[in-house]
């Protein structure tokens, strides 16, 4: 555990504010540098070795060039002729200076904004947007008489849970909680059981139900309310780490406390209404809840029984959620770590996780696994995987660029680190990690596989890209409403190119993208109308339009806004459902001090005029064409023609109206542990990799597969006689030797007294370097907190994923075993 918080949390890209609650739209009017202050030095101040290494190792000349010219390459474009037809828009004047404004979406077309300075003697001004549909408009109400007093507007949470209702906010002190039960309309105010915590990191509302609240002090108290708010019961203190989670009986608090320096750490399951606990684990030394699997990396014990610091193993439960009284946990079979090697949760699903797995020896890669169904058994799945880990004499900070894709089932995209130069290169799977695949560049481009292709800007990016200028980066948008739909900033070329980002689109899941004929740079984006609908807006100064597209991103026209030529979009807001007619292109209208918040809206009703009916539609089988079928199955939906333009009417369903099983074939399966696939056909043993990695402890036997493969977890293809060969197991004896010793502990090598007293030597050294790296750290935080109001989240978590997790040093990526 890092005893410089504050260097993790400048150095992470989850804690300098770029990851902000989903839904919401968070504005501010920083950022406005004139141009002869737009240089990397002005920005962010760093160590000159740092910065130098930074830019040297992700910005390579040579590609650069090549890159811009596959950027600069014009396409067709369709026409995008609609009848000579005005899009509707309306200039809302806020008239408002503050320095920060968050926005959120409420219910059904209704809209919350709170404004303030940050500052406890500052102002709050509310406003609540609602469609008025004799009008067709929005109309925005002054509600500020609603909260007396001045609020956190990033504190601003909405529910996860239909119809979206409940939205809460902190005042600046932090002793009041404002809560409101019917849409922003009614406010009731609470007092908050302590003031030592951070409104916007560590007061959490459950995504399963929003009457849950959880607050964890910074000096480990927990507090947890099943009333918003209203009555507050303390569960415990000194607690490290705390997370909501389901279980069969409701939802329930998993919470881990300091047991002191060479004990054990307990993990605790806490029943929220009934207030019933108990002990779970003895020897926790981190937890993650995630869906079906409730990982935790264990404190090895000695010959003495004591708990060992320096030697941990990773166990995995997936039966936490089922109200018995004791949880089991199985050993996760991953191959043997030692030194500073470290594993990282990257993501679960319903059927399988990814665990990334770094073996010390390359901080930017290692190798990504993924697991069967039950959780504990590991396939390696890909190779040199981008996972960045920079290590300083107090702390570490790590980013990565794993990206689910959720607008088709088990597609994610992520990126690897090219050999020889280290250049990153974009991957994408589409059967849950099975095999994985570089992303084919839009037709437009002289960009052809395998030597170019498509690369997308994901995390890496946003923590690279300011030095670039380019601070307003959105990572990828997808959406379950919007089948088949990704937004995506990227480039072109044999690796990525920091330099020029530009805006890409697929829908059909990544299998093929196009190019916008828009300028480079970066966009803030939407979907409505579950999918008939996107919009872009450039994130540049002083550019008062925006475009649109009414065919599912192939091309987009162009929106004048009424404005002087002095609006700054700040970001856009659309229905976080996809479903809305409306959205909102939010920003600054003016220069310097004098500029005032501006709202405009647009309706996409007026363009589209009519419900669409039958004939407008055309059943759409996914990846149809790519002889592609996902986990074993495709899904057919019901989207409306390119030519149609219209509205889905209230009736519409964006799911599939019914789906094809497809028979068994090579991208249904995956390596088993102890494979790689060595070609499309083939799963080739990895060396090295002994029986005792296999072995489950404890027992006498274990399944080998006879080729190597095995049906990715989920996957409901239909069996033929070649596949089930393909998965056939074979039983194998465990020796002695291996069913005693099962996985191999992770251990960290100490410290000799030699290094000890070299170490002693440079303490004061690594002070300096961390003041210099604090100094950095307050700039950038300040920096990406100021700036990350262009950041929206348009979609609410599913209700099968847990959400809020605290460390001791509310830090969710602190963690040397399980990293989130």
């Amino acid at each position: 555990m890092s005893t410089f918080p504050l260097l993790l949390c400048c150095l992470s890209i989850v804690n300098c504010g770029l990851i902000l609650p989903k839904d919401e739209l968070h504005l501010n009017r920083g950022n406005r540098l004139e141009k002869s202050q737009r240089s990397t030095s002005n920005i962010f101040e760093l160590p000159s070795s740092f910065k130098h290494k930074l830019l040297k190792e992700h910005h390579n000349a040579v590609s650069q060039k090549t890159n811009i010219l596959y950027s600069l390459q014009k396409r067709d474009v369709s026409t995008c002729a609609l009848d000579n037809r005005e899009l509707e828009s309306d200039a809302v004047e806020l008239k408002e200076t503050a320095e920060a404004v968050q926005a959120v979406w409420v219910g059904k077309d209704i809209i919350l904004i709170v404004a303030s300075d940050k500052s406890e003697t500052g102002h709050t001004t509310l406003w609540r947007g609602e469609v008025r549909k004799s009008l067709g408009i929005f109309q925005f109400t002054d509600d500020t008489r609603s909260i007396k007093a001045t609020v956190y507007p990033d504190s601003l949470q909405v529910s996860s849970v239909e119809p979206h209702d409940t939205v809460i906010v902190v005042s600046y002190s932090h002793h009041l909680i404002f809560v409101s039960r019917n849409y922003g309309v009614n406010w009731d105010q609470y007092t908050t059981p302590t003031t030592d915590f951070d409104p916007v990191g560590s007061l959490y509302m459950s995504k399963q139900d929003p009457r849950h609240l959880m607050i964890k002090s910074r000096g480990g108290d927990l507090f947890v309310s099943d009333t918003l708010g209203e009555h507050w019961n303390h569960v415990a203190a000194q607690v490290l780490m705390a997370e909501l989670g389901r279980t069969d009986q409701g939802e329930h608090v998993y919470f881990m406390t300091q047991a002191g320096i060479s004990a054990s750490n307990p993990l605790y399951r806490m029943d929220i209404s009934s207030r019933n606990k108990d002990v779970i684990d003895r020897s926790t030394y981190r937890f993650r809840v995630d869906n079906r699997y409730l990982f935790i990396s264990r404190k090895n014990t000695t010959n003495n029984k004591q708990a060992d610091s320096q030697s941990r193993r990773l166990y995995v439960s997936s039966n936490y959620y089922t109200h018995s009284e004791k949880v089991g946990f199985t050993e996760v079979q991953l191959p043997s770590l030692k030194n500073q090697q470290f594993y990282a949760v990257m993501a679960t699903h319903e059927t399988g996780a990814f665990i990334h797995v770094y073996d010390g020896t390359d901080s930017t890669a290692g190798n990504l696994y993924v697991s069967d169904s039950s959780g504990s058994k590991f396939g390696l799945s890909l190779t040199d995987h981008l996972f960045k880990v920079q290590e300083y004499p107090l702390g570490h900070y790590s980013v990565h660029d794993f990206y689910e894709v959720k607008s088709t089932r088990g597609v994610y995209i992520t990126t690897t680190v090219k050999k020889g130069d280290g250049g990153h290169v974009s991957k994408i799977t589409f059967n849950n990690g099975g095999t994985w695949q570089k992303l084919k560049a839009p037709d437009s481009t002289n960009c052809h596989l395998p030597d170019c292709s498509l690369h997308l800007h994901l995390r890496y990016s946003q923590y690279i890209l300011p030095f670039y200028n380019y601070s307003s980066l959105k990572m990828p948008f997808s959406i379950e409403t919007a089948p088949g739909i990704i937004l995506a900033h990227g480039s072109v070329g044999p690796i990525r190119n920091n330099s020029f980002p530009k805006l890409y689109v697929s829908s059909d899941s990544g299998h093929t993208w196009y190019d916008p004929d828009l300028p480079a740079g970066t966009y803030s984006y939407g979907i409505g109308d579950y999918g008939n609908i996107i919009t872009v807006a450039p994130d540049s100064e002083n550019v008062p339009y925006m475009w649109f597209s009414h065919n599912r991103g192939k091309c987009f026209t162009k929106k004048q806004f009424d404005s002087t030529t002095h609006f700054t979009t700040r970001g856009i807001l659309i229905d976080p459902s996809a479903a809305s007619l409306f959205g909102f292109v939010m920003g600054v209208e003016g220069m310097g001090s004098t500029d005032e918040w501006r709202i405009n809206a647009v309706n996409f009703q007026s363009l589209l005029q009519r419900p669409c009916v039958a004939d407008d539609y055309a059943l759409v089988t996914e990846h149809e064409g790519m002889g592609v079928c996902i986990l074993g199955y495709q899904s057919v939906y019901n989207l409306t023609k390119e030519e149609s333009v219209c509205y889905n009417p209230a009736s519409y369903s964006y799911k599939p109206v019914k789906s094809n099983k497809c028979n068994c074939d090579y991208s249904d399966l995956e390596c088993d542990y102890g494979f790689k696939r060595s070609s499309a056909d083939k799963c080739s043993k990895i060396p090295n990799v002994g029986l005792s990695d296999v072995c489950p402890p404890g027992t006498d036997t274990y399944q080998q597969s006879v080729s190597g493969f095995r049906l990715i977890p989920g996957d409901q293809c239909v069996p033929t006689d070649d596949s089930k060969k393909l998965v056939a197991t074979v039983t194998k004896q465990c020796t002695s030797h291996e069913k005693q010793s099962g996985i191999h502990p992770v251990t960290f090598s100490s410290m000799s007294t030699a290094g000890k007293i070299v170490g002693g030597i440079f303490i004061v050294l690594a002070a300096l370097v961390a003041a210099g790296l604090t100094l950095f750290c307050w700039l950038k935080c300040k920096s990406r907190t100021y700036t990350s109001h262009d950041k929206v989240y348009y979609q609410r978590l599913p209700l099968h994923e847990t959400g809020g997790r605290f460390s001791a040093n509310d830090d969710t990526s602190s963690d040397e075993d399980i990293l989130t």
